[in-house]
């Protein structure tokens, strides 16, 4: 609002009310997004895991039964699709990704095998299961993620079909 004061300069009586009519409806938004952030506190202490929504850009997207659904919008998707859609609101594209040959972040999650594994900084976490992690270890044969505790520097399925292959 300030910036169409400075921008316009001049201004006349009408448009100045529209303005302070404006700025009034921004206060009475603020307050309603108060309200709801705290109207479904509760809701977020009870998922595994909280991330932002890209539909509304509220930390209130909860992960941890399999679909998600975000709990200030209620808007409701797949593990997979609310994992596509984080990653672009962290900034990944997947076709900037296939066309440079970059890497696109998003994994099998070694826990839930659900295809929701977003890797973000600092660490990993399952749109699908919600779980989180820093670390998992990337199989030197499949390139699939695993946890730490498996066979060496291959998972578990590339160990067993290299020992099966043994026989």
């Amino acid at each position: 609002m300030d910036f169409v004061r400075d921008q316009l300069g001049h201004i006349s009586g009408d448009e100045a009310e529209l303005i302070d009519e404006i700025r009034d409806g921004l206060l009475d938004f603020t307050a309603m997004v108060k309200a709801r952030r705290d109207a479904i506190t509760e809701n977020l202490k009870k998922a595994t895991s909280v991330r932002s929504c890209s539909n509304c850009a509220q930390d209130a997207l909860m992960l941890g039964a399999g679909d998600v659904h975000c709990a200030f919008c209620a808007r409701k998707l797949s593990a997979e699709d609310a994992a596509e859609e984080y990653l672009g609101l962290l900034g990944y594209s997947r076709y900037d990704a296939m066309r440079e040959g970059g890497a696109w972040p998003l994994h099998t999650c070694p826990d839930c095998e659900s295809d929701a594994l977003v890797e973000e900084e600092g660490g990993y976490v399952c749109f699908s299961c919600g779980g989180e992690t820093d670390h998992f270890f990337k199989c030197m044969t499949c390139g699939a993620l695993y946890k730490d505790g498996e066979q060496g520097v291959v998972c578990s399925e590339c160990f067993d079909a290299a020992v099966a292959d043994d026989d």
